[in-house]
């Protein structure tokens, strides 16, 4: 079983294949050490101000038989995706659907989400359960065309800023009807 940050990697290294131009960062998932509490708030604020977007890598594990949401458990993850709500950037939520790689179903993500997302990760939350309601949680695939699909629409929304977190469209510049992503050699 591979770890949240190997399938956070997998998805930076799919796009930077596609979009080699893109700049990508990765968050740490939690501080090397843990009384450090603020290390997570400190490490998820720079990206997130110099990007116009963030993608949100929806995968988890079993414990015991328990699944749980790697995401939502992650506090520096919830500082990450607070932050980026605060500064209304685009959110690009995408649900990993390979049971190898950290699949659990998106109910597990909106139970964990409800669990921690209180006091001032609330924003979190309503931005998360808007983004399920009008089904804008990608699934990530790996392979062949339904990936180049994935990474098509993600891309699309990374580049036009197709919503912010709380479903408002973001007006970078004029959009026009064909104002689409397309990735060489796919579909």
């Amino acid at each position: 079983s591979s770890s949240a940050q190997d399938q956070a990697r997998a998805l930076a290294g799919a796009l930077r294949g596609v979009a080699p131009t893109l700049k990508v960062f990765l968050i740490d998932d939690e501080p090397s050490d843990p009384a450090n509490s603020d290390h997570g708030a400190a490490a998820s604020r720079e990206p997130v101000e110099s990007s116009s977007s963030v993608v949100v890598m929806l995968s988890g594990e079993y414990r015991g038989g328990v699944a749980y949401s790697s995401y939502f458990c992650s506090r520096t993850c919830r500082d990450e995706l607070c932050r980026a709500v605060e500064m209304q950037r685009t959110v690009v939520w995408v649900l990993e659907v390979d049971p190898d790689n950290g699949s659990v179903p998106l109910e597990i993500h909106l139970n964990d989400a409800e669990e921690y997302c209180v006091g001032k990760y609330e924003p979190v939350l309503r931005a998360f359960s808007e983004a399920v309601k009008r089904g804008d949680v990608l699934s990530w695939y790996r392979t062949g065309p339904l990936q180049a699909v994935t990474l098509a629409v993600m891309l699309e929304r990374i580049v036009l800023g197709e919503r912010t977190p709380l479903g408002a469209r973001v007006q970078q510049r004029p959009r026009h009807a064909t104002d689409r992503v397309y990735i060489a050699n796919t579909l």
